[in-house]
């Protein structure tokens, strides 16, 4: 009789474990679909899809949430900030042009760097993952895009060999391991005459409540702003933006 109760005890476990077994494929199914898309009419982009899968794997998740920490509509990815957005809420549209070298300090997996090169003539990241790289790497390879370079790199070790006409720092300079005035001062030494200093905080209304402010007060009178705003793209982390402009 004891035997018969635990046989049937430990045929509902086994069948308990089966289930979960089958719910957690299927949750995991359903994550890499939202994600990655599902896309067996496309095999071309499916395939693509599982590379970026490999890679989005290793990578580290301090960003993201679970998913990527950028968007990207072209190639059906899902991100924390949907690039497209940001890209309208900043305004670059107005102010880059055809001839930009641009910088991306802290470029993640690429996607925003991406982006924004069809509107310039070429754009370097910085990015010190290196999975993140290869995320950003395999993009460009898929889309075809040329006027790309991605660098593996912390900002401090970057010592690039020409200047830029525009460079993005997004909610960056917290993880960079200069004070917020030597960070400036370094920007400042690559960014040509009248070109764009494109500056974002982390939480505005924690750690970087005072960012605008101080940023504008270390630049002095040799930048003007030239747009100002508020970001919350995600949903989630309130952020204030600048764009000033080198005199």
């Amino acid at each position: 009789m004891r035997a018969r109760i635990i046989g049937k005890i430990a045929q509902k476990a086994s069948g308990a474990v089966h289930f979960l077994r089958n719910n957690l494929e299927k949750v995991k199914l359903q994550r890499d679909i939202r994600l990655f898309g599902d896309f067996k009419d496309n095999p071309g982009l499916s395939e693509f899809h599982k590379s970026l899968k490999e890679s989005f794997q290793k990578y580290s998740k301090e960003f993201g949430r679970g998913a990527f920490y950028q968007s990207l509509k072209s190639i059906h990815a899902i991100g924390q900030r949907p690039t497209e957005k940001r890209f309208e809420i900043y305004g670059l549209g107005k102010f880059l042009k055809k001839n930009f070298r641009v910088l991306d300090i802290g470029s993640n997996c690429g996607f925003f760097s991406l982006y924004v090169s069809q509107f310039v003539h070429s754009v370097d990241g910085i990015e010190k993952d290196p999975y993140m790289v290869e995320v950003a790497a395999k993009t460009q390879k898929f889309l075809k895009i040329r006027n790309c370079s991605f660098h593996r790199s912390i900002f401090e070790d970057f010592k690039p060999n020409k200047k830029y006409d525009c460079i993005l720092s997004f909610a960056v300079h917290r993880r960079v391991r200069y004070p917020l005035e030597v960070y400036l001062g370094e920007l400042d030494k690559i960014l040509n005459k009248s070109g764009f200093l494109v500056l974002e905080s982390h939480n505005a209304k924690k750690e970087d409540i005072n960012f605008i402010r101080d940023a504008k007060a270390i630049l002095g009178k040799r930048y003007s702003a030239v747009r100002e705003g508020k970001i919350k793209d995600d949903s989630i982390i309130d952020r204030n933006f600048i764009i000033l402009k080198k005199k």
